[in-house]
């Protein structure tokens, strides 16, 4: 089985309960990003990864990089900055520290990507943004995570392998699922992507979770 890195960081200010995001009713929804799947290789820059991906789709509507779109490149700038901004010792490069949600939403702001971005805390909330925006999440992953089952799923299961940042496309209120994009390339998944179901989605929003909601 290949080898995945991860690299988000839990860094969880109280102070982001003043940032709410507006949401609407859960709704189906599959949110477009045409632009190749980002391969983060050996370096734990999901959180770059992650912010740059949600760029790319059409409501990120950032078409600066080769084809129109950010490439690996920008999100490892993303990632770097990131690794300044956060609360935790040591920077990339040299060091792989990692980094989180938060510390790259500051990244894409200073780099002008980003106007401000929101917060939700419940996983109705995160149901209801999602109907209006892709989002950014992190989470810890765990073994039964690293690769889909043949229906295309991740599941929570076996023993947490570090935490890890991804996009998330989509929704399906009959299926009760979410679709997100990983920053593996796009051998992983299908297309690299992947679907959750919402059971286990809201354990691991639970369990350390944090869902970030970008505005350009």
């Amino acid at each position: 089985m290949p080898t995945y890195t991860l690299g988000r960081l839990v860094e969880h200010d109280p102070r982001a309960r003043n940032y709410v995001a507006t949401v609407d009713k859960p709704r189906t929804v599959s949110w477009e990003h045409d632009a190749p799947v980002l391969d983060q290789g050996n370096v734990g820059s999901c959180t770059g990864n992650a912010l740059a991906q949600w760029l790319n789709t059409n409501h990120g509507l950032v078409r600066p990089g080769p084809g129109g779109f950010l490439v690996e490149d920008d999100a490892l700038t993303l990632y770097r900055l990131a690794t300044r901004l956060d609360s935790f010792p040591g920077q990339y490069p040299p060091t792989d520290t990692g980094s989180s949600g938060a510390a790259v939403c500051k990244a894409g702001k200073k780099l002008g990507y980003l106007s401000s971005y929101r917060w939700t805390f419940s996983f109705m909330s995160f149901l209801g943004a999602l109907a209006k925006s892709p989002v950014i999440v992190g989470t810890e992953w765990y073994e039964g995570m690293f690769e889909p089952n043949p229906h295309g799923f991740i599941r929570p299961t076996g023993e947490v392998a570090g935490g890890h940042e991804y996009l998330i496309l989509g929704c399906d209120v009959d299926q009760k699922t979410v679709t997100l994009l990983n920053s593996w390339g796009d051998q992983w998944g299908k297309g690299g992507r992947a679907h959750i179901s919402w059971a286990d989605m809201a354990l691991l929003l639970r369990r350390q979770g944090d869902v970030k909601v970008p505005i350009v």
